[in-house]
C-alpha cells in the first residue's frame, strides 16, 4: 500500500512540476493548477508519513498545508 502511495506521490510531483514549467513559459494564470497538484502531493506525503510515524507534528503539517493550499487552489480555479 504504502508502494502504491509513494507512486502516486511521485506522479502528482510530476504532474505540479509540468504545470510549473507551462506556467513560466505561458501564461500566470496556470498557478491555481500547480498548486492543487502540490497540495495533494502534500496530502498523500503527510499520510505516508503518518503511516511512517504516527507521532510526528510534521504528518500534520503537511496534511493541514496541502489542505489549505487545496482550498486555495481550488476557490482560484472556481471563482
Amino acid at each position: 500500500m504504502n508502494q502504491l502511495l509513494d507512486k502516486v506521490a511521485q506522479g502528482l510531483l510530476l504532474t505540479a512540476f509540468l504545470f510549473g514549467i507551462l506556467m513560466i513559459f505561458t501564461s500566470w494564470d496556470v498557478y491555481a493548477f500547480l498548486f492543487v497538484f502540490l497540495s495533494l502531493y502534500m496530502i498523500v506525503q503527510g499520510a505516508l508519513q503518518y503511516n511512517e510515524n504516527p507521532r510526528s507534528i510534521w504528518n500534520y503539517v503537511f496534511l493541514g498545508g496541502g489542505g489549505l493550499m487545496l482550498g486555495l487552489g481550488l476557490s482560484s480555479i472556481l471563482v
